[in-house]
């Protein structure tokens, strides 16, 4: 009894710690390690299947993500992020654009970049489109382990 109370207790905690954080883009795709800030893609049984993980901040948010299309007419985006965890978090990111129909450009493109966040900050990366038909983006961040 103790220990279901217990486990309980804690997928209680873990997901009120997930209700307090932002609404992600639907842009932004993310696995293992990496999350968007939104309870939705927290759920309960991802909390229970990782609950130190999600107790103790061992993960990189997605907060904020920025586009504009720059002087010389090509799309960028910026995105900010926030390391929870008490280590430096190693992690690749790659952005796939797509012209205004969704129809994805040149695939070669989309290469993944390697990147690291330090213990408990804030930080940003960006991506600017090879190509001026771009009108939106799919971003992936994956952790390295």
């Amino acid at each position: 009894m103790k220990k279901t109370m217990c486990i309980l207790l804690l997928s209680g905690l873990a997901f009120l710690a997930g209700c307090g954080q932002g609404s992600p883009d639907p842009r932004v795709g993310t696995s293992e390690g990496v999350g968007t800030a939104t309870p939705g893609d927290n759920p309960v049984i991802n909390i229970v299947r990782h609950p130190i993980s999600d107790l103790f901040g061992d993960a990189i948010d997605i907060l904020d993500v920025d586009t504009r299309t720059n002087n010389a007419g090509f799309y960028e985006v910026s995105v900010r992020a926030h390391n929870r965890s008490h280590k430096i978090i190693k992690f690749e990111y790659r952005f796939r654009w797509v012209d205004k129909d969704g129809f994805p450009l040149d695939s070669q493109g989309s290469v993944w970049k390697l990147s690291s966040a330090q213990p408990g900050l804030g930080f940003y990366f960006s991506g600017v489109a090879p190509f001026k038909e771009a009108a939106n983006f799919k971003l992936d961040v994956r952790p390295i382990k």
